[in-house]
């Protein structure tokens, strides 16, 4: 979505019963190579659907980028 569309500053996934935001830039700072995810399609698959296959990563990043809140 942050790559979709530029003015998008947070995102809020509402599931059993927690609510977890992403904040733009919490992600802009934690992630690596986010300006290059976002400037072509191809850097995508790249540098993040490539690395949605690392658990660690995808936990790591999780709990860098997530804010949960109970509902």
């Amino acid at each position: 979505m942050f790559s979709l569309i530029d003015n998008v500053q947070t995102i809020q996934y509402n599931c059993s019963g927690s609510s977890y935001t992403a904040i733009r830039k919490m992600i802009k700072e934690s992630y690596p190579h986010f300006k290059k995810v976002i400037e072509k399609e191809k850097n995508f698959n790249k540098y993040l659907e490539n690395m949605m296959n690392d658990d660690e990563f995808t936990r790591s990043m999780f709990n860098k980028i997530f804010v949960k809140k109970s509902l």
